[in-house]
């Protein structure tokens, strides 16, 4: 279901191959609009996602050579790593993040190679290009490798950038957090366009890209949750409000509070230091819970088996084949 609503859709092979066949045709509908009509062009790349496998020479740009170490960068390393509960400085996974950093680089090429064409030259203030993730990645900051089991920063803080040439003023900083799911609030204001239906999750953030961020309001609420509950237990959720955030745990102990303002990595916990704080924000964390589950019953999606065209897909974008058989993944 991912090309609706686009009158052209293609999708690619998860490896190098597909990277470059991908950039062919991202450059091709780019050169295209010199005589063609507006454009809206959604690019998704697959690096730098796991496994962490860069080609050459990105994938030796940051190891170290002594570091005795035989990570691949495989999803099969990712778990090992966090079965074994390897310390943040142990060599593999220092290698790890060497390997990831390697395929930043490579992501950062990519995404070069595509804006600046739009971005330099006398076509510069024709385009208009967002940059933005789906996710970050942790590499056994609490405890884990990867992404999407829990609501700590490595994994839920992501670039949101945006450049338009002429339109926008260069050097603005968005005041507060902000969601990915402000994206498209953002560009319908931006552009004048109106909501096909119904409501957006988001908020536009185009009146913050022309202002100081000195003139920001009230701090905003943003609730998180992490996509898979991690070895069969419950999902990790949280509630973010300016530089406070507070992160449900699991084995019956109470939240965590942080002040991201003076611990951006989540280390030293505020709960019992400013309990008051933590029990409102515990309290406004149920309710955004109570209220998701109801909409969830709401929208029930509906079961069937995964056909043939669709696990190869599947396996086409990387959640599939012998990596992820190895691991036990069905």
């Amino acid at each position: 279901g991912l090309g609706r609503g686009f009158d052209r859709y293609r999708s690619v092979t998860f490896d190098a191959e597909g990277t470059e066949e991908l950039l062919e045709i991202a450059g091709a509908e780019v050169a295209a609009t010199d005589d063609g009509p507006p454009l809206l062009l959604y690019v998704h790349f697959g690096p730098p996602h796991m496994p962490y496998a860069p080609p050459e020479p990105f994938r030796s740009a940051f190891v170290d050579p002594a570091l005795q170490s035989d990570v691949t960068g495989s999803i099969r390393d990712c778990t090992e790593i966090t079965v074994a509960a390897l310390a943040p400085d142990h060599p593999d996974v220092q290698r790890l993040v060497a390997l990831y950093d390697g395929h930043v680089r490579y992501a950062d090429d990519l995404l070069r190679r595509v804006t600046e064409p739009c971005l330099t030259g006398e076509r510069a203030e024709r385009f208009a290009v967002l940059f933005t993730s789906d996710h970050g990645e942790a590499f056994m900051q609490h405890g884990a490798v990867g992404h999407n089991s829990f609501c700590y920063e490595p994994m839920v803080r992501i670039p949101w950038v945006i450049a338009a040439p002429g339109a926008l003023p260069e050097g603005r900083v968005v005041p507060g957090p902000t969601s990915i799911l402000d994206t498209l609030p953002t560009l319908l204001e931006l552009f004048d366009l109106p909501i096909a239906r119904g409501e957006l999750d988001g908020v536009s953030l185009a009146s913050d890209l022309f202002r100081d961020a000195s003139a920001s309001g009230a701090p905003r609420e943003l609730y998180l949750s992490s996509r898979y509950p991690r070895d069969g237990k419950a999902a990790q959720f949280a509630l973010v409000e300016g530089p406070w955030k507070l992160v449900s745990r699991r084995r019956g102990k109470p939240p965590a509070l942080f002040d991201m303002r003076d611990d951006p990595d989540e280390l030293v916990d505020l709960a019992r230091r400013l309990p008051e704080r933590a029990e409102e924000m515990a309290l406004r964390l149920a309710e955004r819970r109570a209220a998701f589950a109801r909409r969830r019953g709401e929208f029930e999606a509906e079961e069937a088996p995964l056909t043939r065209t669709l696990l190869r897909d599947l396996e086409s974008l990387g959640y599939g084949g012998a990596d992820f058989d190895s691991i036990g993944g069905r």
